[in-house]
């Protein structure tokens, strides 16, 4: 896919009946949360809205709102339909923020508090999906892959909010912080790798001097996806 072709986003979740099952706020979930193939390459991408309102009320809230959610069972509807294509050979979920992280702050990652455990929920759902992938993040500043995620440990998240803005404290990495970029290789035998570029981060974080070039690390291979074949069925109600 060309980087200068774009995907209408014109599939995610909408209608009363719809929204209301996933607790959506009227807001733009259509718009944010949508999915595509890519018919070249074999792989369905899911860009999911972490940021969705939710009509949960919450009393700590001047909005009476619950923020960092996601529509679950949109999400589910779009992994079976994906997972019974013949043509589909892994899925690839994009995402503002992660649905893992040590000691994360309030709303920096998928709504995941009882009795609404969406993180955990989903968490499950791509265990539980084949020809899932991997599971794309940012929000929190910082670079991490985590892997043997899931009831079944074979998710797997990359985090990858080192782009420039202010990192957070708490990410020590043994050679010294580092801005960066991510490029995610898709390999024919339904592996996929990443390679984090990056450039030591400056001091303060947002100089206006000259920076030296991104170098590139070592590719990391993602586990291979298995079960391709096998069908799934819905589970969420």
């Amino acid at each position: 896919m060309e980087t200068n072709q774009f995907v209408r986003a014109d599939n995610g979740p909408s209608g009363k009946e719809e929204m209301k099952r996933d607790l959506l706020a009227e807001d733009n979930n259509q718009t944010l949360t949508y999915s595509f193939d890519d018919i070249n390459t074999g792989v369905h991408y899911i860009l999911l809205n972490t940021d969705s309102l939710s009509t949960v009320s919450n009393p700590r809230l001047p909005e009476k709102t619950v923020p960092s959610w996601a529509p679950l069972h949109w999400v589910e509807r779009d992994l079976v339909k994906a997972s019974n294509n013949p043509n589909i050979k892994r899925i690839v979920v994009l995402a503002h923020k992660p649905l893992v992280l040590d000691n994360p702050g309030p709303h920096d990652i998928v709504h995941n508090t009882a009795p609404y455990t969406l993180g955990d929920s989903l968490l499950k759902l791509f265990s539980e999906t084949p020809k899932f992938s991997g599971y794309f993040s940012a929000h929190s500043h910082q670079w991490l892959y985590t892997d043997k995620l899931g009831p079944r440990q074979n998710v797997t998240q990359v985090i990858a909010g080192n782009a420039g803005s202010k990192l957070i404290s708490k990410w020590a990495p043994e050679d010294g912080t580092y801005f960066g970029f991510t490029v995610v290789n898709l390999y024919d035998d339904n592996t996929i790798g990443v390679v984090s570029y990056a450039r030591p981060a400056p001091t303060p974080y947002n100089s206006l001097a000259p920076q030296p070039a991104a170098k590139p690390s070592m590719e990391i291979i993602f586990p291979v996806v298995g079960h391709a074949n096998t069908e799934m069925k819905s589970t969420v109600h």
